[in-house]
C-alpha cells in the first residue's frame, strides 16, 4: 500500500489531454521521462521544449525550470503546511500533523511520533508512475496560456492560467507561490510557505539519524496500516 504526499498531486488526465492537443496542433515537443521518488508513490516529470519568438524562454519555461526536481540539488518546500525535501529519486515529508516520510523507489519509511516508532516495511514508488507539480507546468507548455501581472502579499508575481487551472509564480526568481486545478469538477490547490532549492545531501532523507532512539518496525503489514494515517 502507497499514498501520495499533499505536497504533490495527481495532473495525469489534465496532462494526457494537453498531450493529445499538442500532437495535433503545436510546435511543442514532449522529451524525455525523468523519473524521481514522491512519498510512496512516486513522481513522473516530463521534460518539455516549447519554442516561442526570438528562441528564448517563456514564463511557463522560467516556472518549469524553478520547479524541476535534479539530481544535483535538493528541492525544500513547504506547501500547504507540509514540508518536504525533494531530489531525483528521493522524497522526504514531514506532514503537519507529525507524521513523516521518506521513500525511494525500492524502499518506504513512516515515522509515528505518538509510539515513537520507526515502520520500515515499505517497498518503495515502484515504476514512479504518478505525476507532480512538475507536470501542470509542462501542461501549460503543451496546452497553451494566458499570463498576467498580479501582487500577493506585496509580491510582484505572474499568474499563468487556462481554463482548467492556474499557477503563480515569483515575477524574479520563478518560484512557484500558489496553484489551482479542477480535473472532472474537483479543485485542488496549494499555496507555498517556502520554496527553495538547496545543495544535494542524502542525510536529510535518513529517517532513522533523525530518530536515532525509535523503535524499529519491519514489518511491512505494520507500515502498510501506518499509511492513511500521514494525510489524516
Amino acid at each position: 500500500m502507497t499514498t501520495l504526499p499533499r505536497s504533490l498531486v495527481r495532473f495525469e488526465a489534465q496532462l494526457e489531454q494537453a498531450i493529445a492537443r499538442d500532437l495535433r496542433r503545436s510546435p511543442v515537443r514532449i522529451g524525455a521521462r525523468v523519473a524521481g521518488a514522491a512519498g510512496g508513490l512516486g513522481a513522473l516529470a516530463f521534460a518539455a521544449v516549447a519554442l516561442v519568438p526570438g528562441g528564448g524562454p517563456n514564463v511557463v519555461q522560467r516556472a518549469a525550470a524553478a520547479v524541476r526536481v535534479d539530481d544535483r540539488s535538493v528541492v525544500h518546500e513547504i506547501l500547504n503546511g507540509d514540508e518536504s525535501w525533494l531530489t531525483a529519486g528521493k522524497v522526504r515529508t514531514n506532514f503537519a500533523n507529525g507524521m513523516e516520510s521518506s521513500t525511494t523507489a525500492t524502499s518506504g519509511a513512516i515515522y509515528d511520533p505518538r509510539t515513537n516508532t520507526l515502520y520500515t516495511g515499505g517497498t518503495g514508488t515502484g515504476d514512479l508512475t504518478e505525476i507532480t507539480i512538475t507536470d501542470v507546468v509542462d501542461a501549460f507548455i503543451a496546452s497553451g496560456f494566458h499570463q498576467e501581472d498580479v501582487t500577493v502579499d506585496g509580491r510582484a508575481a505572474i499568474r499563468i492560467s487556462n481554463p482548467d487551472e492556474y499557477l503563480i509564480v515569483d515575477a524574479q526568481t520563478y518560484d512557484p507561490i500558489a496553484w489551482s486545478s479542477t480535473i472532472d469538477g474537483v479543485t485542488q490547490s496549494g499555496a507555498w510557505s517556502l520554496f527553495e532549492r538547496l545543495p544535494r545531501t542524502d542525510s536529510v532523507f535518513d529517517l532513522s539519524a533523525a530518530h536515532p532512539g525509535a523503535t524499529v518496525d519491519s514489518s511491512p503489514s505494520d507500515y502498510a496500516s501506518e499509511v492513511p494515517l500521514l494525510t489524516r
